[in-house]
């Protein structure tokens, strides 16, 4: 055994040196008779690194080997390469080298990129045989290729004539090739990694592995490819695809594509991608079927007739992330392309829905038809569970809801009549909603809404609303009314809503209806008030008309009751009617406009009337007005007043305090001006100690804002204390300018510097200057030298009328009668 093993393995030894030694003689003239002969046959550049003859790296057949190989395409403007490949074998028989005689039978392409293109007159770029020779056998060279193994390749063939791309990636596919004739007969077993195939603007099979068991003949002369019998496996699921594929000017398809072993998943993988990825996440069980055929043209700009059957009985179908399953359902589908083969002609039909969600069952029939202005005709029945219905297919609108749906309504027309005028005499919608105890939270809204109840009735294009009570946040609402063009508005952008509505409620809490923030409460946003806490806009779609009750009212430290009025929303613009309500205790009336066009300068305009509202809660409610000089802590008093204003917010709210302009008609009774930090300074000059708490009955004057800079015209105060007259300036930056005139019988005996004001009472001028954390209290020489230059003119005139009067000589009837009408009309207290 031993000496049989030696001389076996001495044998198999020199019959390897043998071979080796007869390749080693014949590589050159082998490897010079595969290049001439592939020089014969192609048209093309071929560009090698090197040219090997190996008995090992194939063996027992022998591979001649074309390292880092570069084939030309035949298009000459299109300059990718046809193939690019790292390795490249043909294999033969060893015997083949005593025959002179070499049979092709198989080939190796690794690690290779291939660009196949047809450009938009139809040449292609893989037409790279010279003609004669295009089924590659010779004399000396016949290739009857039993296998192509294809092993990390990349193929992209890119048909602009057609519109279409299909990136496809072959790690580990085997195939054979016969040449017969004018035949070539190719089957095909093993995987592919399909990175997308686009068909016009739809992306198909992206990153999708599939697997392959397909014959295939192509006809050269003709031109077309016949598909046998073959099964494509996508994702565990598999067709049978048969048909044939012409290539030819024209071009024509007749495919049939049959589901075996169907599901859902299935059917969606089918889809163009930005379908197929929404729908991904449902999966069946049951019986689900699916049969379709294409047939007709496939050159550019036209479509071939597609006919699609679908369906399923007694299925489940469900979630797969959520778990919610619809089941026991019943559905029979059928799409056409339609005689034309175009969207205008395009049907599709869902017939005898039925189908049970979390224990309610429903019905239904939904079909449309001409995709390009489409005919809607459906109908629905049943009790829907909002939970499960948004669990089993989510909207993006909605972050969350409950409740129930208790629909029964029906549809009937074109979606392009919702827009016309005339839609009641071409759109037949009828049917009613329930809703009970539902609840939903939206995505872009921080206001849970809960508890809503109501009934929604159809007529035509139009919404009845009956008793709909709900609440969004800390706030309820009852509304009843109608909504008019609601079906246009949800499927068009640009469509308008019109509602003519009542609205009551018992509580608007503003800070929560207009926050960005629903957790925060009033006392949290008073403290941390920013741009980001509130959010404002009109949509340019409403068109309200809304009578308001609403018992109470708060925004910030606002609070307004029993409110009344009319608001009127259009173009994004609001205009307020003949609104009253209490607030501060007293009561207000008012009108106004709000523009809202340009979201970050909106212009609201407002006249309104007070009546004896509390001064000190009005500069509470508005935060003092972001100032701390005065406050409501240094103010007592009732207000009747009649207000314009004109001011500039933007969408958070923010007042553009350059914008505010406002004139205000004034009258407060029963002020009070209590330890105000100027006045009790004025201590200095008036012969009183009770500054701190300075009382008087009543004070009017007409009050102007513009330029940042409120404008005080001269008012008389008649207080406790003194009878000051007073006038100035206040800038929104805390600036103040003020002139005071105090009467001499108040003034201190100490600081006593008087004016002579003729008969009347001597008055001290002061003025108030400064920021309201440094003013200075000081004697108004300005306001002095003005008095002296008017009582200078007095006397003048004064002197001139005497001197006048001393030229001039009265009737002395006249005089008489002067001076008896003087002496009843004048009474002196001495």
């Amino acid at each position: 055994m031993k000496k049989l093993f030696l001389y076996s393995l001495a044998a198999c030894l020199v019959i390897l040196v043998t071979a080796t030694s007869i390749i080693y003689i014949y590589q050159d003239q082998i490897i010079r008779l595969f290049v001439n002969e592939l020089n014969k046959s192609l048209t093309a550049k071929v560009a090698v690194k090197k040219i090997e003859l190996s008995l090992f790296d194939k063996f027992p057949q022998v591979a001649l080997s074309f390292t880092q190989l570069e084939i030309e395409g035949a298009l000459p403007e299109h300059k990718k390469p046809l193939a690019k490949a790292d390795r490249l074998y043909l294999t033969f028989d060893f015997w083949n080298i005593f025959s002179g005689k070499y049979k092709v039978n198989e080939v190796f392409l690794e690690e290779a990129d291939v660009q196949i293109m047809v450009d938009k007159k139809g040449d292609e770029n893989y037409q790279i045989f010279k003609k004669g020779d295009s089924t590659g056998t010779s004399q000396e060279v016949n290739f009857d290729l039993e296998q192509i193994h294809l092993n990390k390749v990349k193929v992209i063939y890119t048909d602009l004539k057609n519109e279409q791309v299909y990136d496809l990636f072959a790690n580990e596919t085997a195939a054979s090739l016969q040449v017969k004739a004018e035949e070539v007969f190719v089957t095909l077993k093993g995987s592919l990694k399909s990175h997308a195939i686009n068909i016009g603007k739809y992306r198909y099979f992206t990153d999708k592995d599939i697997s392959l068991e397909s014959k295939l003949v192509y006809h050269l002369g003709k031109r077309y490819l016949q598909i046998k019998p073959s099964v494509v496996e996508v994702k565990r699921s598999a067709f049978l695809v048969e048909g044939i594929f012409e290539n030819h000017s024209q071009g024509n398809i007749d495919l049939q594509l049959k589901g075996q072993n169907t599901d859902i998943q299935t059917i969606v993988s089918l889809l163009p991608t930005q379908y197929s990825n929404e729908l991904s996440v449902y999966k069946s069980k049951g019986k689900v079927y699916f049969d379709s055929q294409i047939k007709g043209p496939t050159f550019r700009g036209s479509v071939p007739a597609i006919q699609v059957q679908f369906g399923c009985e007694d299925a489940s179908l469900y979630q797969q992330d959520i778990g919610k399953r619809i089941e026991n359902t019943f559905v029979t589908g059928r799409f056409s392309n339609g005689k034309k083969f175009n969207r205008s002609t395009s049907s599709i039909e869902l017939t005898n829905i039925k189908g049970v969600l979390e224990g309610k069952p429903f019905t239904g029939n939904f079909s449309m038809s001409n995709f390009d202005n489409p005919y809607l005709n459906f109908d629905i029945s049943g009790q829907l569970d909002v939970a499960s219905l948004l669990a089993f297919y989510p909207l993006k609108e909605f972050a969350q809801a409950n409740g129930s749906l208790l629909a029964d309504i029906s549809f009937e027309g074109k979606l392009m009549d919702l827009r016309a005028k005339a839609v009641n005499q071409f759109v037949r919608t009828s049917g009613n909603i329930q809703i009970k105890d539902v609840s939903f939270q939206l995505t872009d809204n921080p206001v849970p809404f809960r508890q809503i109840n109501g009934g929604f009735a159809f007529d035509k294009s139009d919404l009845m609303v009956n008793n709909l009570q709900g609440y969004a946040g800390n706030s309820d609402f009852t509304i009843n009314g109608s909504f008019k063009n609601i079906l246009a508005y949800i499927f068009f952008k640009d469509q308008r809503l019109e509602a003519e509505a009542e609205l009551s409620s018992k509580m608007l809490d503003f800070d929560q209806l207009l926050s960005k923030n629903a957790d925060l409460d009033t006392e949290a946003k008073q403290k941390n008030a920013s741009a980001d806490n509130y959010r404002f806009a009109i949509s340019p779609g409403l068109a309200l008309d809304i009578t308001c009750k609403v018992d109470q009212l708060k925004f910030r430290r606002f609070k307004a009751s029993q409110i009344e009025g009319n608001l009127q929303v259009a173009n994004q613009m609001a205009k307020g009617r003949d609104i009253r309500f209490k607030a501060a205790d007293g009561n207000i009336q008012m009108e106004g406009t709000l523009d809202a066009r340009q979201s970050e300068r909106m212009q609201v305009n407002c006249d309104a009337a007070f009546k004896n509202i509390a001064i000190d809660s009005v500069f509470f409610m508005f935060e003092n007005f972001d100032q701390e000089f005065i406050t409501d802590k240094h103010l007592r008093g009732q207000v009747t007043a009649l207000v314009q204003t004109s001011m500039t917010f933007n969408s958070q709210l923010d007042l553009d305090a350059a914008s505010l302009q406002a004139d205000a008609q004034t009258l407060v009774a029963n002020g009070g001006l209590i330890n105000f930090d100027p006045m009790q300074k004025l201590s200095k000059f008036i012969n009183e100690q009770d500054l701190a708490n300075i009382r008087f009955s009543e004070m009017e004057n007409n009050i102007h804002i513009a330029n940042r800079t409120v404008y005080i015209p001269e008012m008389e105060i008649r207080s406790n204390v003194s009878n000051i007259s007073i006038r100035g300036t206040h800038t929104f930056d805390q600036v103040m300018d003020y002139r005071l005139k105090i009467p001499t019988y108040n003034l201190s005996r100490k600081r006593a510097v008087a004016v002579a004001d003729g008969e009347k009472t001597s008055n001290l001028f002061l003025s108030i200057k400064g920021t309201a954390d440094d003013y200075k209290i000081a004697y108004d020489q300005e306001a002095v030298k003005e008095k002296i230059k008017e009582d200078i003119k007095e006397e003048k005139q004064e002197l001139k009328s005497l001197f006048k009067s001393k030229k001039t000589q009265p009737d002395p009837s006249e005089t008489a009668k002067k001076k008896t009408a003087e002496t009843k009309e004048e009474f002196f207290d001495w």
